[in-house]
């Protein structure tokens, strides 16, 4: 309830796959289900690692925002920190 947003970042393919169906297997997964916040995602930019696009379009459908994964680190700082004024 304190929280004002969730981000998930990195996210590696089999997290987003598992969010995209809607399981349940471990921690993250079930806050991302219980939680009534907005959710950021931030899709691991790892080549063996990386979501695959179809999970990361469902992942969106269902409301969630989705980070451009070729951001640097600066870059994605400074996208959180708006994202997250929007919500404070």
């Amino acid at each position: 309830e304190k929280a004002d947003l969730v981000l998930i970042a990195p996210a590696s393919q089999t997290l987003t796959a598992e969010m995209a169906r809607g399981g349940a297997t471990n921690f993250l997964n079930c806050i991302y289900l219980a939680t009534k916040k907005p959710v950021v995602l931030h899709p691991s930019s790892t080549p063996s690692c990386a979501p695959k696009q179809a999970d990361i379009e469902t992942i969106k459908s269902h409301g969630v925002r989705v980070i451009d994964q070729k951001l640097s680190p600066k870059l994605l700082a400074d996208e959180v920190a708006k994202i997250f004024q929007k919500y404070t």
